[in-house]
């Protein structure tokens, strides 16, 4: 999928195509969050965008027992007028999505396209979906077909709205055209160390409605419906949310970790870069240090662990209990209160993620992640010593990325988004590189005058 768009806050004008690995580099106040929030919103309600043409005389046959057809093939050909409309309606729920001044973007502009491989109108596709106490909609397409088949079971038209199931039905119209090729998402964001430290403090709704409850003598519903309105971009938000529902999150099991034998090369650079574990206790979050000979084993309360430990717990939710197949993993600077060596370290766990089958898109100022980036992209080239360097260093064949697996970006003030050079050697780092030789000369000037 490419994204494209202008005028947009201080991103401007640029396009990004999602890869195995996309790296976004750039100064600050480029606008490289306000891009990767984007993409994050894009790619989580992709399938939201489109509004399907599904009549009331569809709908009610369906609610009368009948089956409904819809097809596929004809949906596929009309798809790029459809882009259209979704774009526009991306762009219309910007303001909320960011929790932005009314028409604080409203002269951006959005467009998305989808290469033709990207649609599968003819692959088999199952779904069931139950509404409680209502019903249930069976859908389904036999490979080859090109035909959705849509079956309702259950209440009666009074009792399931006309509009919910247009949405449900458009959905799974998305979801079978596009298959996998839209991969689930899930964000960390900078802001990830505040919500760990306060996200008991941060539930933005409860505490509006206590508020306006406390200091109105008669409740307007208007009024608490606007007190209720997040002040955060809902990126934010929904990392509150998860942190909250840790709980609920921890009894699950990601892909990664239903095949924890397969991928302990994961859990072993997520391990050494870590250095504990994390646990719910009593609904208070606390994590244990790994254990010191001698010592005895301590659990800390997640909210006086150290800004490093932190800025990791959404990255080990991910890691151990969310990730899916194929999924997206979004980070706002990975190197967030990292040391360099730890730097160098999530490079390398963030390929290996991507060696799984996760798609990975960060935004980073790290010279040290993107020269380990290059350093795993260099080394995937088969050599006489290729071998002989990745056993002196310590890597493995899943921390390899090939140059056709990474998408580079660079955020600029007056160019926008631009994308960068990708070679045999990895990401042009010119970025990091005047940067750095300024700072050497002058060290260099500094050391001799000194020395008068």
């Amino acid at each position: 999928m490419r994204i494209s768009f202008k005028k947009f806050a201080k991103a401007n004008d640029g396009e990004i195509e999602i890869n195995d690995l996309t790296v976004i580099c750039g100064p600050n106040g480029t606008g490289k969050t306000y891009t990767s929030y984007a993409v994050y919103g894009v790619v989580q309600h992709f399938s939201e965008f489109f509004d399907y043409e599904i009549s009331d005389s569809e709908i009610n046959r369906l609610l009368e027992g009948t089956p409904v057809t819809f097809n596929l093939s004809g949906e596929a050909a009309s798809f790029e007028k459809r882009l259209i409309g979704a774009s526009n309606s991306f762009k219309s729920g910007l303001d909320s999505y960011f929790s932005a001044p009314d028409d604080f973007f409203t002269d951006c502009e959005f467009s998305f396209e989808l290469r033709e491989d990207e649609l599968h109108p003819l692959d088999a596709f199952n779904q069931t979906i139950n509404i409680k106490r209502v019903g249930t909609f069976d859908l389904e397409s036999s490979e080859g077909s090109g035909d959705l088949l849509v079956a309702y079971s259950g209440a009666s038209s009074e009792r399931v709205p006309k509009q919910i199931i247009r949405r449900i039905i458009s959905s799974a119209i998305s979801d079978s055209l596009f298959g996998k090729s839209i991969p689930e998402p899930f964000v960390v964001t900078s802001e990830r160390t505040g919500v760990a430290l306060f996200y008991k403090e941060l539930d933005v709704n409860r505490n509006a409605i206590f508020s306006h409850l406390a200091a109105a003598e008669k409740v307007d519903p208007i009024d608490l419906l606007g007190s209720m309105q997040s002040r955060y971009a809902r990126p934010i938000k929904e990392n509150i949310d998860v942190v909250r529902d840790y709980s609920t999150h921890s009894k699950k099991k990601s892909f990664i970790k239903e095949s924890r034998e397969k991928f302990g090369y994961i859990f072993e650079m997520w391990n050494d870069l870590v250095g504990g574990t994390f646990k719910d206790e009593n609904d208070l979050l606390t994590f244990s240090p790994r254990k010191q000979r001698g010592k005895p084993k301590v659990n800390i309360p997640l909210y006086i662990a150290s800004s490093s430990v932190k800025s990791l717990f959404l990255i080990d939710m991910y890691i151990n209990y969310i990730a899916k197949e194929g999924g997206l993993l979004i980070i706002d600077e990975p190197e967030l209160n990292l040391h360099p060596d730890n730097q160098v370290k999530i490079a390398r766990l963030i390929s290996r993620l991507v060696s799984a089958g996760v798609k990975v898109l960060v935004t980073t100022h790290s010279d040290y992640l993107v020269r380990e980036i290059n350093n795993l992209v260099t080394l995937s080239k088969e050599t006489t010593s290729q071998k002989a360097i990745m056993e002196r260093y310590g890597y493995k064949d899943e921390d390899l990325l090939k140059p056709s697996q990474v998408n580079a970006y660079c955020a600029t003030p007056k160019a926008g988004l631009v994308k960068m050079g990708i070679s045999d050697t990895g990401i042009d780092t010119s970025i990091f590189d005047d940067i750095i030789n300024v700072e050497n000369e002058k060290a260099q000037d500094i050391f001799y005058s000194a020395q008068d």
